[in-house]
């Protein structure tokens, strides 16, 4: 007889170590290795916990993995129940519709859907077929008024395996905007000089002559003046996701780093080739992938899982 324990979001966390000690192999938990590495095909998951069997259905009829679990955090899920019952969740500013939303406008939070997403490999046996699937938590705003909610965001993601980060927020707060008619090209080149390691300018300048890309030297460091702000920010996240993940699982907490994280433009720009893993001294719009954080204290799971679910 197998002894029960609460599905709490702490105890998922132990329940991860232990698969995963006892098998790296295993695939109850989003990672991004196998042909995730490499290419994916993310599914909303609108209706949270109708969605999963129907993925995992489609996943080991076609033998092919997929993101089978994404949503945007916290425009879509609330990223921490607490904050929602303390009435302290804010609006998220949208503007493909031309407005703001509530934060979590879903109805779940992202907690719920972890544990809706994991245990259901469970129920439904899907683990046995040894594929590999992926969680996205989706356009994770970077900067902006969401500075000071970052820890959060990255304790409450800290079981997905990608992430798409959003900067348009900090573009927002930038004094030196792409569409603005009268640039003052004296300071922004001063500002370049002055924040922009030389390295740098030079790599991604390269980058754009090898992709064919015609561009003077003033809009080269308008673009980077825009950006580079947003870009720093979003490199204090990814350690902190790195840090967060190692102290949450472990040995096992760079278990999906050889996944790509996206970045988010928010299509005020034309996005410059991929090459190089991002980092301050090296150019290129993709960044090595992300590692997150657990929210330790777990609320509102009623269900229960016994060790003898997994079989033998």
């Amino acid at each position: 007889m197998g002894k029960a324990f609460p599905a709490t979001f702490k105890n998922l966390i132990a329940l991860k170590k232990l698969v995963l000690s006892h098998d790296k192999e295993a695939t109850i938990f989003p990672t991004a290795s196998g042909t995730l590495d490499k290419q994916s095909l993310g599914l909303g998951a609108r209706f949270t916990a109708l969605h999963y069997p129907a993925t995992e259905w489609a996943m080991v009829h076609l033998n092919k993995s997929l993101v089978g679990n994404q949503n945007s955090i916290p425009r879509e899920l609330i990223y921490d129940v607490n904050e929602m019952l303390a009435n302290n969740l804010d609006m998220i500013p949208f503007p493909f519709i031309g407005g703001e939303i509530p934060e979590g406008h879903q109805g779940t939070s992202v907690e719920g859907m972890t544990h809706c997403s994991v245990l259901s490999k469970i129920k439904t046996g899907f683990f046995r077929h040894k594929l590999p699937w992926g969680f996205n938590a989706d356009h994770q705003p970077i900067g902006g008024k969401f500075d000071i909610r970052e820890n959060e965001l990255v304790r409450g993601c800290v079981f997905a395996s990608y992430i798409t980060f959003d900067i348009s927020h900090e573009f927002l707060l930038n004094p030196f905007q792409l569409d603005d008619p009268n640039p003052d090209n004296n300071k922004i080149a001063a500002w370049v000089a002055a924040n922009v390691p030389n390295s740098l300018l030079e790599a991604v300048l390269q980058d754009v002559k090898e992709a064919g890309v015609e561009v003077t030297a003033e809009e080269y460091k308008k673009l980077l003046a825009y950006v580079w702000p947003a870009m720093k920010k979003m490199k204090v996240r990814d350690a902190k996701y790195k840090k967060a993940r190692e102290a949450a699982f472990g040995e096992h907490g760079s278990r999906a780093t050889t996944g790509r994280c996206r970045l988010m433009n928010s299509r005020a720009f034309p996005p410059l080739p991929p090459s190089r893993p991002f980092s301050p001294s090296a150019s290129g719009w993709r960044c090595r992938f992300s590692t997150w954080r657990p929210r330790l204290a777990s609320r509102r799971t009623a269900s229960t899982l016994t060790t003898t679910d997994f079989g033998t």
